[in-house]
């Protein structure tokens, strides 16, 4: 009985601290500053719109293969392919 009480007290305990999870990385603290210094996302849509003469369809930000902030902006093509452009961020 007593170890009982003693398992549901400790679940209670775990379960009374809330979900962790970590934050993604273009919210980090280490990543964030690199973001602001940069560019900005409309300036990054407004390249890709330029640059390729297709219509934005989409555009979030990211982390490249080596940690560095981009912007990903999903474009659809004057020849109707839809394409992910990765613009930096810095």
């Amino acid at each position: 009985m007593r170890s009982r009480m003693i398992v549901a007290g400790a679940l209670a305990f775990l379960l009374s601290a809330g979900p962790v999870y970590a934050a993604p990385p273009w919210q980090r603290d280490d990543v964030r500053p690199a973001v602001n210094a940069g560019i900005s996302l409309s300036d990054a849509i407004e390249k890709v719109r330029a640059s390729t003469g297709g219509r934005v369809i989409g555009a979030s930000q990211g982390i490249d293969r080596g940690g560095r902030p981009v912007y990903l902006v999903k474009v659809l093509l004057p020849n109707g392919v839809v394409r992910v452009m990765r613009v930096p961020a810095q």
